[in-house]
């Protein structure tokens, strides 16, 4: 249970972060 959601946190996380990447490269 702790490991599903912390995959799951940790794939949201990295989505942000691309986003924010998106935002800082322009």
């Amino acid at each position: 249970m702790l490991n599903g959601n912390g995959m799951k946190t940790k794939y949201s996380s990295s989505k942000k972060l691309e986003n924010l990447d998106d935002l800082f490269d322009e």
